[in-house]
Formats: C-alpha cells, structure tokens, sequence
C-alpha cells in the first residue's frame, strides 16, 4: 500500500510539445524529425503530413504544414 507514496518519480527529459495538425500525433517523441534549416521540418509517422516549425519564438510556431 505504502510503495507507491515513496517511489521515486522519473524525471521527464522531454520538454517540448509539437502536434501534428491532422492526426495529433506528437511529432518530435515519434521520430518525425526530417531536417532542421531556417525552420524546422517534420514529417509525422502517423499520417505522413509535412509541417515546418518556428522553434525561435518563445514556443513553436507552426508556419506551414502540406500534404
């Protein structure tokens, strides 16, 4: 009853969120990272939609996403 009161909770490493706008699949855990120029590209492992973030702003920015 009482282990789970004193277990040690992990740390969370990951501190960004990015979504996909189509099937809200979390980009950057997924391993849906394509390249990383003036703006970031992902290319989601779910549902293949290609979205370029802004991450220079004080969150992430989606600037555009195409099928």
């Amino acid at each position: 009853m009482f282990k789970n009161l004193f277990k040690k909770k992990e740390k969370q490493t990951q501190s960004t969120f990015c979504y996909c706008p189509k099937c809200n699949n979390e980009l950057i855990s997924s391993n849906s990272f394509v390249s990383d120029e003036e703006l970031v590209t992902y290319k989601c492992s779910e549902c293949s939609h290609v979205t370029k973030w802004l991450f220079d702003a004080p969150v992430p920015l989606l600037i555009e996403g195409k099928e």
